[in-house]
């Protein structure tokens, strides 16, 4: 039995569980682009569009290739950096500060990211599919990294935390010590 130093809140284990379990996405356009193209109302890409996520706070959404950060993480040994590409106006250089063995097959990485600011980066790898939190406390500024159901694609959400479904006075996403 592997014991764990690493504990994250309920909220965050539950959150990853149902976002793990599937659920619908598409970005075929980035929410931020004023000239979304129209489809037709009985398109796939239409009913895709029907069933978001309706997620609290979402700011922007956007494909996101994950093949070269699933790469970097086949070999990642305590210390070794990855760097990631976010909407193509944020970069983050993380360092790998611990990774675990979920269930058989699914594995977590924490990393702490150094630039462009000081932050925590939480992933979880199922073969080819990922989720991840990324939380940049300075700037107030979280994302997450989301597979899209039935396909290869991911997408990244920017999301707004004060828009978030948050108790207020609740324990924080992240504890101090984290």
């Amino acid at each position: 039995m592997t014991k764990f130093k690493f504990k994250l809140p309920l909220k965050v284990v539950a959150a990853i569980a149902f976002f793990w379990a599937g659920c619908n996405a598409d970005s075929k356009h980035d929410k931020t682009t004023e000239n979304a193209i129209e489809q037709p109302e009985n398109s796939t890409e239409n009913m895709i569009d029907q069933h978001k996520f309706g997620i609290p706070g979402e700011l922007r959404r956007s494909d996101i290739d994950t093949s070269p950060i699933l790469t970097q993480m086949q070999e990642a040994e305590t210390g070794s950096s990855l760097s990631m590409d976010l909407f193509g106006d944020i970069s983050i250089q993380a360092r790998l500060i611990g990774k675990s063995r979920m269930v058989p097959g699914v594995f977590s990485y924490r990393y702490e990211i150094d630039e462009p600011e000081s932050g925590i980066l939480v992933i979880s790898v199922n073969g080819d599919e990922m989720i991840a939190q990324i939380d940049l406390p300075a700037s107030n500024r979280i994302f997450t990294i989301l597979p899209v159901r039935e396909t290869s694609r991911h997408i990244v959400v920017e999301l707004d935390p004060s828009a978030m479904d948050v108790l207020e006075g609740g324990e924080p996403i992240f504890p101090a010590d984290f």
